[in-house]
């Protein structure tokens, strides 16, 4: 498996799954295929089209796409040439967890989406939601073998906020037991192991693509953390503040004798 933010990666032979990154092309493809009435976005979307379709690897790609109630939506497209791609019929995940404030005019996606790679399922996380444990198990749950996240936190401009969503991408990994590719507008753009360890990294904030290879197999185990959800650590938490409150009140009543 291949991973890729750049078009020109999908030239290499052996790619077999190319990766852009969170809102790498802006107008709608599903409206803009259609509609004549903006030459420039219809031109823009057929030309991409024809240059996906003309390829031999599936395509995953961010894309502003509205949903059933009009509303635009941080969505995900999955286009496999000579299948889906002219005329566009990509299956769809819409991000369910948005970004307070900045992505407040937007629509939220209401499910999961399962899409496939040679045999092998894998989920899409946009952004900021695979740095919530919960939303990711949800969209893991016991099929996907893989996860791949779809980001761009250029906003930032700054290299700490690139380094700090890694790191916690990586705990993602590690507590579902898959590995993960990160395709990134800004950085890092990068493949972790099912353990949580960066094998393959590009720099922030800097032109290029990343080839690697990505082990895969199918999913036969539940992590504890996929049994259990937060459920320990709220246990924790539970008994930390009862074993607090014991010991305030044990320590005032022998005041009060």
């Amino acid at each position: 498996l291949h991973s890729f933010p750049t078009r020109r990666s999908s030239d290499l032979p052996d790619t077999e799954l190319v990766v852009w990154p969170e809102n790498a092309v802006v107008p709608d493809i599903l409206q803009h295929y259609y509609r004549s009435d903006e030459p420039y976005r219809h031109a823009l979307v057929r030309w991409l089209l024809s240059y996906i379709d003309g390829k031999t690897c599936a395509f995953v790609l961010g894309n502003n796409h509205a949903g059933s109630d009009g509303r635009n939506g941080n969505a995900v497209l999955y286009f496999q040439p000579g299948k889906n791609v002219d005329p566009p019929r990509p299956p769809v995940y819409t991000k369910m967890r948005l970004v307070p404030f900045s992505e407040g005019k937007l629509s939220p996606g209401s499910r999961p989406v399962l899409f496939s790679v040679a045999g092998f399922p894998f989920v899409t996380p946009v952004c900021f939601e695979d740095t919530f444990p919960l939303q990711v198990r949800r969209l893991v749950a016991k099929e996907a073998a893989l996860i791949v996240n779809l980001s761009n936190d250029s906003w930032s401009y700054s290299r700490a906020c690139q380094k700090q969503h890694l790191a916690m991408a990586a705990f993602r990994s590690a507590e579902n037991d898959l590995p993960s590719i990160r395709s990134t507008a800004s950085g890092e753009t990068c493949v972790i192991d099912r353990r949580g360890k960066v094998v393959s990294l590009l720099p922030a904030f800097e032109q290029g693509f990343l080839t690697a290879k990505v082990p895969l197999s199918p999913r036969r185990t539940v992590t504890l953390y996929q049994m259990t959800g937060d459920g320990p650590v709220q246990a924790a938490l539970f008994l930390t503040v009862f074993l607090f409150l014991a010991a305030f009140f044990c320590h005032w009543n022998k005041k009060q004798k």
